[in-house]
């Protein structure tokens, strides 16, 4: 074979592939509505199916009673969830005003300290102002939270519904050995990375709200379930849980500014310790992805299937890259999520070297 026929070979292939990606792309951006329920319950069925087995075993309960056990444990957790943003919610609602009120002082501040004509803005001229919050400001975040209540709830039973009929028809009998294995792997894998997250987020979250909770803090419990959720999101959600807070502290007129400084500074103390010392001890290579693979997955992902899509980036990357390893064919792919160039460039190199060199004369 030429040379040309095995680059238009490599071409062909690589066209195909992107075709075929882009192809799943679409349709996982259209089966986003019964594909995230679904794979959020599989998720969850990975972490509760030790509950089931040990009701089955120590309770001496029927497999149709032990789901039944674990059904309602999730609707508990899901009431227990909407309660608490319900709670927030009217917090929030009573304390907008107040806020808008002292926003307009700080801009007031802002306008006779600093030279902001200078820079080429100008007020509204309907309102005479330069940074003023629209008037529905209130009704609009109160309908927003509302309307991501209503998709959480909504999504939530979807979930448990999937979550239910996963766990009954789980059955380990029947299967061949090699598929058995290679479940147990990926089962085994993610239940310990969601556990190692839970313990690691619940830390996270329960230090930081305690910091809010003690300095002050209104919200100081929403903040920390934030904190609690987004520490799923590696690097991106925890800046983001560090910067929801920073309006209502600074806001805040009866906050001293050495709490507003402390509820600033301890809270990233935290992260960064818990980021880079507790999280990488208590995890080490568990995953064995790269970072930069864990950042492009959460951009594919968090672009295909919004937020829910952030949250299950690193723990999809995981179980494609272990599918990857026990497929002959596919493990130069495994090796590169895991940050292993060596088969790209080997693949650089065969395309150079497939020819004999010339003979000399």
């Amino acid at each position: 074979m030429s040379r040309e026929d095995i680059r238009y070979a490599r071409v062909q292939t690589t066209s195909l592939v992107i075709i075929a990606l882009a192809i799943l792309g679409v349709m996982l951006f259209l089966l986003r509505p019964v594909l995230v329920p679904f794979v959020l319950a599989l998720l969850l069925s990975y972490c509760l199916s030790p509950v089931v087995d040990v009701q089955m075993r120590f309770l001496r309960l029927s497999k149709g009673l032990a789901w039944i056990g674990t059904a309602i444990l999730g609707v508990a957790a899901l009431t227990l969830l909407g309660l608490i943003i319900a709670s927030t919610v009217a917090s929030l609602t009573a304390s907008l005003g107040s806020y808008q009120a002292q926003f307009g002082q700080l801009e007031d501040w802002v306008v006779k300290n600093a030279p902001i004509e200078s820079l080429g803005l100008k007020p509204n001229p309907e309102t005479g102002r330069f940074f003023s919050l629209p008037e529905n400001a209130a009704n609009a975040v109160i309908t927003g939270v509302a309307a991501e209540l209503t998709s959480l709830i909504s999504n939530g039973a979807t979930v448990l519904i999937f979550l239910i009929f996963i766990l009954y028809g789980r059955k380990r009998e029947g299967r061949s050995r090699a598929t058995a294995a290679l479940l147990q792997l990926i089962e085994s894998r993610v239940q310990l990375y969601i556990i190692q997250m839970v313990f690691i987020a619940g830390g996270a979250g329960l230090l930081i709200g305690s910091v809010y909770w003690a300095l002050g803090v209104e919200f100081a419990l929403l903040f920390g379930f934030l904190t609690f959720l987004l520490n799923f999101i590696p690097t991106i959600g925890t800046l983001v849980a560090l910067a929801l807070p920073v309006p209502v502290i600074l806001l805040n007129p009866t906050l001293p500014l050495s709490s507003k400084i402390l509820a600033l500074t301890i809270p990233s103390v935290i992260q960064f310790i818990i980021g880079n010392i507790v999280q990488p001890k208590l995890q080490g290579d568990a995953l064995d992805l790269h970072p930069v693979v864990v950042l492009m997955a959460l951009i594919f992902w968090g672009m295909i299937w919004g937020t829910a899509g952030l949250f299950l980036a690193t723990p999809i990357t995981a179980v494609i890259k272990i599918v990857c390893e026990q497929v002959p064919g596919a493990r130069p792919f495994a090796q590169v999520l895991a940050g292993d160039l060596d088969p790209l460039l080997g693949l650089a190199v065969d395309s150079d070297v497939t020819l004999p060199p010339a003979q000399s004369t």
